[in-house]
């Protein structure tokens, strides 16, 4: 996710570029592809060994000229290891409102920027960090070490800016529905990455990556139900300018009726509605758990693209792979478990593009992006993802005497 406008960076070729809090890379890399050398640092070891690691891989596999890759650093923003007027541009994404001192890092920010240079920094927009912080005192300061410290409004952040000795020249916002999904998670637990609930009801339902449906083998079958069903049940479905809500609506009202589409389908193969399973007012739709789900129903052959939860018991292993393979996309899919061989054997076996292994979050711009069957060929994102703007060429050269 890029929060960065680089087409108001002015970024040239060449141009020597701080990414201040560069965590895991992702501005780092897009600096790097469009031409610049890039300096990352960060405060996080772990961060700064996975980006430097992934920048070296670039370099060897030939994706990137090694004189872009300046360095990755582990370091302190409030104590910059580098010399006044270092740097042609210098960014900080999501980064400020980390640190206690900001007025110190901002100033040390300015300090390495060239005269003439840009500075960028992107901050989490107010009203849903406010909710955030409503939902969550483990999302920040001073339960979440290394958590959000400050609320930023747009005039405090500007205002610094300024003192810093910058002229703002301008704003913006960027993914939007990045929210929804930290509502989500301050609702279940930011520390809970891999919670079933984010994994399927983030957007209300509605990304291509979110879990359609789930797989449960019945010796867990009913706590995994009930632990879901209490969650959904919980979840809070309204207008977000209303106050704290973690489900907004569906994009249309057709969404709505296939949402409940798929529920009167799944109570007529047998299923038992534990929670939700009715429309709101508009276009929202309660967030719904099912179980005893017939292993081909509807919601299981069909993108539902809403809040709907079929939970289906299987026994065996086979049975599970069986029951997954028979919907007709294959874009992503996720699987649990503690045995090693299983995660190799069973994701191998999955007719899907993407396999998340103990993780419900599989997104990542370095990563290829795409599915099977009826989920479209080809990739996105990667080096993988330029083969569809390439086409093979076959050279045959007759030898002399052969």
């Amino acid at each position: 996710m890029l929060t960065i406008r680089f087409d108001r960076l002015g970024l040239q070729a060449g141009d020597l570029v701080l990414d201040a809090g560069a965590g895991f890379g992702r501005h780092a890399f897009e600096i790097a592809r469009r031409g610049a050398n890039i300096v990352a640092l960060d405060y996080m070891a772990d961060e700064v060994i996975q980006t430097r690691g992934t920048f070296g891989a670039m370099v060897a596999a030939g994706e990137m000229p090694e004189a872009r890759y300046v360095g990755v650093l582990q370091g302190d923003a409030t104590r910059l290891p580098f010399a006044d007027n270092s740097f042609d541009r210098v960014i900080t994404s999501e980064v400020l409102e980390h640190i206690q001192d900001d007025v110190a890092a901002i100033t040390e920010l300015v300090r390495v920027l060239k005269p003439g240079g840009t500075f960028a920094a992107t901050v989490p927009t107010w009203y849903p960090e406010k909710i955030n912080w409503l939902l969550s005192d483990e999302y920040h300061a001073p339960k979440s070490v290394g958590g959000h410290v400050r609320i930023y409004s747009a005039t405090e952040l500007k205002a610094k800016l300024r003192t810093a000795g910058l002229d703002v020249l301008g704003s913006h916002h960027a993914h939007a529905l990045h929210s929804p999904y930290w509502w989500l998670k301050c609702a279940v637990g930011p520390r809970d990455n891999d919670h079933a609930l984010v994994s399927k009801y983030r957007n209300a339902g509605q990304t291509c990556v979110c879990a359609n449906r789930f797989y449960v083998q019945a010796g867990i079958h009913d706590a995994f139900a009930a632990k879901l069903a209490a969650r959904a049940a919980a979840m809070k479905a309204g207008d977000g300018l209303d106050g704290p809500t973690e489900q907004g609506p569906l994009i249309d009202g057709r969404a709505v009726k296939k949402a409940a589409a798929h529920v009167a389908d799944a109570l007529a193969g047998g299923a038992t509605l534990v929670t939700g399973g009715k429309p709101g007012r508009g276009e929202f739709f309660e967030a719904t758990v099912l179980t005893g789900v017939a292993a081909d129903a509807l919601l299981t052959r069909e993108e539902t693209f809403g809040p709907v939860a079929g939970i289906v018991k299987f026994d065996t292993e086979a049975q599970a792979i069986d029951y997954a393979n028979r919907g007709q996309a294959g874009l992503a899919a996720y699987l649990y478990t503690r045995d090693a061989d299983r995660m190799t054997r069973v994701s191998e076996a999955l007719e899907y593009g993407m396999v998340g292994i103990n993780t419900g979050l599989i997104s990542t711009e370095v990563g290829p992006f795409g599915g099977w069957r009826e989920s479209g060929l080809g990739r996105e994102g990667s080096r993988h993802g330029l083969e569809e703007y390439l086409e093979m060429k076959f050279l045959v050269r007759q030898v002399a005497g052969a």
